[in-house]
């Protein structure tokens, strides 16, 4: 008779890490699991069923060990209705006949203490046998197992218990697995690649020829060896000699390595690949800082391409030990305590990171390469009570144990208060959010219907913020805020009030088509301007019937409707509404059909320095809400229809090896002839983070980060699954619109469970970490109070704000609260408003009879006027003057005899256009050709410094060969150095940067023309 031994496990909400560890949690607290049988009556020759029973409601799992197999099978069917019972059933099926299982049961109850018990076995019916009639039955006894009182029912050779002495034994079958690898590159081109276990693995298997690197794409191992750490949890493989450059890479663990019990992996591994990379993306590390640097990801199927690091230095990899001792407020050891440690280089933006979890005696430890580390840690499962400490930086030196101690502590502060309208009654629907600074903790706190509300905190700084619970609420507001300090020491108790303005104004907006038929989901949102002193935003979808209804604070608004960008229909132009006190409005907003008659083609190529690129994000926004999306195909075309009689806005963007490539937006005056414009990339001056992913136990604390400080952090069970995947992947494919405009790196977070399928929704709200930089900010002149973290609704193509979050102004970073998964950026306000036009346009004429224009630029948010020049009334005509911050200009090219109408307007920093249609008019002189050409220099070497502002031959000479070298698409000739001409410099200083920059010590284009561009230019 074969004998295939067995394991047995239901409770399939666990994650297999949590198995592995089951055998060393003693928890008396715990259901007491009784009479675990195999009755008779439901044995067969290929299927069983285990039954037992506890005294406390709980899940069960039952994992079964075949000997055909080296891994144990988890059981997927209950047969006692499921969730929380006493009376557990779980069946087996498949299995052979007349062979001999072993098996475990255990039981979670619903407080999460696991009870267990091991080593029970049956027996199945040979194939010509038929099923019992009733449960075997003979004598019951108590038998002590692991530590566990429990009643068990021995019967024939069926059933049994494996007894060693007078103590039931567990044989562990549990298949190991690799939780992480990393990939770290020495400074002369050799390889080493980690793999991190499960668990401790057999010393004797963990040889070179069971864990290799190899070349991907020629199937070549490379000569190396096998160093072991941490007791064989951790091994990495070097490589004898340097790797080529700009191949794919791969560590590879076969199966036929094992755990002390002998048990192999559950596969053959192979870690996400990376290459040596020597291009103008590639990280590179300083030798006086650091002489490594390391990509780490999990054990996933996602393909992931590293950028390897380059160095000067000679020095090889040096380790040390990281250990981390977790503490309670007792200064007791705090086993189970979630740890995420990280090294982070100023230089290449790199980063090595580990996660772990304290040992039942406190401790964590790992040996890593040497550097500085922050260590996090965060509370175990279930100890809501203790208070986060500080992170800690750490150094890790060269072949020495360095420890550090994470105590946590009690909250011994009280924060209580109340939040309500000005009219003394409280706000039902709100929320409380606190955060630290100092402790990176962000915490929410129940309001009372009432209003009241009370929180216990640490000592320190804390920022308290109201939010509407609801994302649709009754009311919304972006300031409500303050700053509250407790001091060290005993306990202390401080009172808030948040007095909101009342919303008792009534908005109802109704979507239709232009047949009236309701469009239900059109995503509504009503906002404030940016120039407000108060920023209040909200959003809702439409219902069945095309209806939301909105309670205001009276006041002026921005009502936008969208639909997502695939509809049928197009958006329609915002509306300004502005609510009364006690008020009520009612507004219809029409989603004309986007037909032929109604939009116009708008099509061209899409180009990198000169040449047709394909498969490019084209985006277009209109000013009054229209959004459009495209692609170019694989040769470099695209082409969609835009709303007409409207301007538009016109940008796109592609990856190309972690760099952004973006191009200039463009403005379309939208009338009814169709366009053809050319989108011209352009390498943006930074370096996007790879992709990150993490795979764990979904029981666990789960955090994901990018080298930028983008970060996803999932908390123990906001996901029903064993494991799950967590993916932070930046991307620049994702438009500004009307009243959003995106001013960060955008990221795509994905959480897929084990079996691949992607999670949308958390049973438990997440924390998502956006990072700003302040300069981009003050570049799009944006202020940190203007921002707010926000996701993509692809059913409505609408941004849309999240509610509850801070802004760490001193990290330059937003911390926020999700609970659905999607696409999410920093947004602010668009600026969609036109400035005001130039004043005092008057028309004279100059010396030589020549028609001279002038007038006053108005006094605020004003970039440069633009000056048109038309031979029809009322018509703008041509552009003559694309920028200028002068107020006058000669018109040395007016044909005489002819009639010419000049308009003058204003463009702000934005790139919004004024609107005045004012024209002055005037005769032109007789010209001769030469005087103009005399005025633009043929050739001469470019002087320095020129810079924004400046007006000279020198800067036409700038413009003439930066139009000629294809820096400067627009190609205007006009000696102004205004915002296209500081463009096109920072697009030649990017390209030429190890030339122009890099000899001056600046990192980033300037836009200004200095010694070393100047003469990389006159070379060319």
């Amino acid at each position: 008779m074969k004998k295939i031994f067995l394991l047995c496990w239901g409770l399939l909400s666990l994650a297999l890490p949590a198995i592995l560890n089951a055998e060393n949690l003693v928890d008396t607290t715990g259901a007491i699991i009784t009479n675990v049988r195999v009755p008779t009556s439901t044995l067969f020759p290929t299927s069983a069923e285990v039954k037992w029973s506890t005294d406390d409601h709980s899940d069960s799992r039952v994992l079964y060990y075949s000997g055909v197999s080296t891994a144990a099978a988890i059981t997927l069917e209950r047969c006692d209705g499921g969730g929380y019972v006493t009376s557990h059933c779980v069946v087996l099926r498949n299995l052979v006949p007349a062979t001999t299982y072993q098996f475990k049961v255990e039981s979670m109850n619903t407080s999460g203490l696991d009870s267990h018990l091991s080593g029970f076995s049956f027996t199945t019916l040979s194939s010509t046998s038929g099923g019992g009639s009733s449960e075997t039955g003979a004598t019951t006894e108590t038998t002590t197992v692991e530590g566990a009182t429990s009643t068990t029912t021995n019967s024939s050779s069926t059933f049994s218990n494996t007894e060693s002495g007078s103590e039931t034994t567990y044989l562990d079958v549990i298949a190991p697995y690799i939780v992480s690898f990393g990939t770290f590159w020495e400074s002369d081109g050799r390889i080493r690649a980690s793999a991190v276990f499960s668990e401790p693995m057999s010393e004797p298997t963990l040889i070179a020829q069971n864990i290799f690197i190899m070349n991907s794409s020629t199937g070549k191992i490379l000569a190396g060896s096998v160093n072991r750490y941490s007791g064989n949890l951790s091994v990495d493989y070097v490589t004898t000699s340097a790797a080529e450059y700009n191949m794919d890479y791969q560590l590879i663990v076969k199966s036929t390595v094992t755990d002390l019990y002998g048990n192999r992996l559950i596969r053959d591994y192979f870690s996400p690949s990376f290459r040596r990379a020597v291009d103008a993306g590639t990280l590179t590390t300083s030798s006086q800082t650091s002489t490594t640097t390391q990509s780490t990801t999990y054990a996933t199927t996602t393909k992931t391409t590293y950028a390897a690091a380059t160095t000067t230095s000679t020095a090889a990899t040096s380790y040390g030990t990281l250990e981390v001792l977790a503490l309670d407020q007792s200064g007791k050891v705090l086993p189970g305590t979630y740890l995420y440690m990280y090294k982070a280089t100023t230089i290449s933006g790199s980063y090595t990171s580990f996660s772990g979890k304290t040992d039942s005696t406190g401790i964590y430890k790992i040996s890593v390469p040497t550097g500085n580390y922050v260590v996090e840690a965060h509370s175990p499962s279930g100890r809501n009570d203790l208070a986060k400490p500080p992170a800690k930086t750490v150094s890790v030196l060269s072949g020495a144990g360095t420890t550090v101690t994470m105590q946590f502590s009690l909250p011994t502060k009280t924060l209580t208060g109340s939040v309500k309208y000005s009219d003394g009654s409280p706000v039902k629907d709100a929320g409380l959010s606190v955060y630290s600074v100092e402790r990176g903790t962000f915490i929410n706190a129940p309001v009372e219907s009432t209003g009241a509300f009370v929180i216990q905190v640490s000592a320190g700084a804390w920022k308290v913020r109201v939010y509407a619970k609801n994302e649709s609420g009754i009311w919304s507001n972006s300031g409500l805020e303050q700053d509250v300090n407790f001091s060290d020491g005993s306990a202390e108790t401080k009172f808030l009030t948040f007095t909101l303005p009342l919303p008792n104004a009534k908005l109802t907006v109704i979507a239709v088509d232009e047949n009236g038929v309701p469009v239900k989901n059109a995503g509504i949102n009503v906002s404030t301007a940016r120039t407000s002193s108060t920023h209040y935003n909200q959003f809702a979808a439409t219902d069945s019937l095309g209806k939301v209804t909105f309670s205001m604070i009276p006041g002026s608004y921005t009502l936008r409707g969208t639909v997502s960008l695939d509809a049928s229909l197009n958006n329609p132009p915002e509306q300004v509404v502005t609510l009364a006190s006690e008020g009520s409005q009612s507004i219809k907003l029409i989603f004309a059909k986007k037909t032929e008659i109604t939009t116009v083609a708008v099509s061209g190529k899409t180009t990198k320095d000169k040449v047709l690129l394909g498969d490019v994000s084209v985006f277009a926004w209109s000013d009054d809400g229209g959004v459009a999306e495209s692609r170019s195909n694989s040769e470099g075309f695209y082409a969609f229809r835009l709303k007409r009689n409207t301007k538009w806005h016109l940008s796109a963007g592609k990856i190309i090896e972690n760099r952004p490539y973006k191009s200039d937006e463009q403005i379309l005056d939208i009338t009814d002839q169709s366009l053809v414009r050319e989108v011209a990339m352009h390498a943006e001056n930074v370096i996007l983070p790879s992709p990150e992913s993490v795979t764990k136990a979904a029981t666990e604390h789960i955090v994901t980060q990018t080298t930028d400080g983008a970060r996803m952090s999932i908390f123990p069970s906001a996901v029903s699954a064993p494991s799950v995947t967590v993916e932070v992947r930046p991307t620049i494919e994702a438009p500004s619109q009307a009243g959003a405009q995106v001013v960060s790196t955008v990221y795509d977070i994905t959480v897929k469970d084990q079996a691949g399928k992607e999670v949308t929704n958390l049973a438990s709200s997440a924390e998502i970490t956006l990072p700003y930089s302040e300069s981009d900010l003050k570049d799009n002149g944006i202020g940190e109070d203007d921002i707010a973290p926000s996701y993509f609704d692809k059913k409505t193509g609408s941004w849309v704000r999240l509610a509850d979050f801070m802004i760490d102004k001193v990290n330059n970073r937003t911390i926020a609260k999700v609970s659905h998964l999607t696409r999410f950026a920093i947004v602010a306000p668009a600026d969609v408003t036109p400035p005001s036009g130039p004043t005092r346009v008057t028309f004279a004429k100059a010396a030589g009879g020549r028609n001279q224009l002038a007038w006053t630029n108005p006094a605020k948010d004003f970039d440069h006027s633009k000056i048109y020049r038309s031979t029809l009334r009322g018509t703008l005509g041509d552009i003559i003057v694309p920028e200028t911050a002068e107020t006058s200009y000669v018109d040395v090219n007016a044909t005489s005899g002819k009639i010419y109408y000049y308009t003058v307007r204003s463009v702000d920093p934005a790139g919004n256009e004024s609107v005045n249609t004012e024209q002055v008019s005037g005769v032109g002189n007789s010209v001769v050709a030469a005087a103009l050409v005399s005025q633009v220099p043929e050739s001469g070497d470019i002087g320095y410094i020129l810079e924004f502002g400046q007006r000279s031959d020198n800067i036409k000479l700038l413009q003439i060969k930066l139009r000629d070298l294809g820096f400067y698409p627009e190609g205007y000739v006009t000696g102004y150095f205004g915002s296209l001409t500081r463009a096109a410099v920072i697009r030649f200083q990017d390209k030429y940067k190890a030339e122009v920059l890099t000899p001056a010590g600046f990192s980033r284009p300037t836009g200004m023309v200095g010694s070393y561009t100047a003469a990389k230019l006159n070379q060319l």
